[in-house]
């Protein structure tokens, strides 16, 4: 009589057989045709949970669950481009446009304002005989009472050559002068930075009652440009 072993394993499954059998060729055999068969069920195990639950990465030999990562949502994510071009049409946006406009708003220096306050004052107009580059982007309004907040990051090239204003309500696309010499639509002047930045700070806005809509508006502020704006995050509070 002899012991026969064989060990297959790893972190999950470990399979040991310890059989005391006659030294026999045939047996040995159907020894390793049951290890090879407990060795495909396990890897059938393996490859369900890959495929079901989440990837499975072998690190340091060892098997190690690795969550997936989420795809942004396309109500609360904004991705960026350039600011002389027509943004991409996404599923949450009611509008969106690229237009040139004679003149732009004053940065003023002022901060921006937070929610639940009165809207900052709109800061007046610049450079009305020049032209820049608008991006609208106009996104439906959650209740009202909401607090809105838009974060830019620095992944895009404007840098401090771009301005971002919000607006309540839909921004208007039409127009050839910047708003307070050519109505806005129904778009009312909520907040702004109070200055270009290359890293834009958060900016945020109170839904007004019956606002269904509000505007994103990005302008160039070195006259027309090529330059690239960064991904933006809408947070509802």
């Amino acid at each position: 009589m002899r012991n026969c072993q064989k060990t297959i394993g790893n972190n999950n499954f470990l399979t040991r057989f310890f059989i005391s059998i006659p030294a026999k060729q045939n047996i040995e055999h159907e020894v390793d045709a049951a290890v090879d068969a407990v060795l495909a069920k396990n890897l059938t195990a393996l490859v369900d949970m890959a495929k079901n639950k989440s990837s499975l990465a072998l690190l340091e030999g060892k098997w190690k669950k690795v969550s997936p990562v989420p795809a942004p949502d396309p109500c609360t994510f904004i991705p960026g481009g350039p600011i002389n071009a027509a943004p991409a049409v996404l599923p949450c946006l009611t509008a969106s446009a690229s237009i040139q406009v004679f003149g732009r708003m004053f940065r003023s220096g002022d901060p921006p304002v937070a929610c639940n306050v009165t809207p900052k004052a709109y800061g007046g107009d610049f450079a009305t005989g020049t032209l820049y580059d608008v991006v609208v982007l106009t996104s439906p309004a959650p209740p009202s009472g909401t607090c809105v907040t838009v974060d830019m990051d620095s992944s895009g090239t404007c840098g401090s050559g771009m301005f971002m204003t919000l607006w309540s309500g839909p921004f208007n696309t039409t127009l050839t002068n910047w708003p307070s010499t050519s109505p806005a639509g129904a778009a009312t002047f909520q907040n702004d930075p109070g200055s270009s930045l290359a890293d834009p700070v958060p900016m945020s806005f109170t839904v007004p009652p019956g606002v269904s809509d509000f505007s994103i508006v990005l302008t160039s502020t070195g006259g027309l440009s090529s330059c690239t704006y960064g991904n933006m995050t809408l947070t509802y509070t």
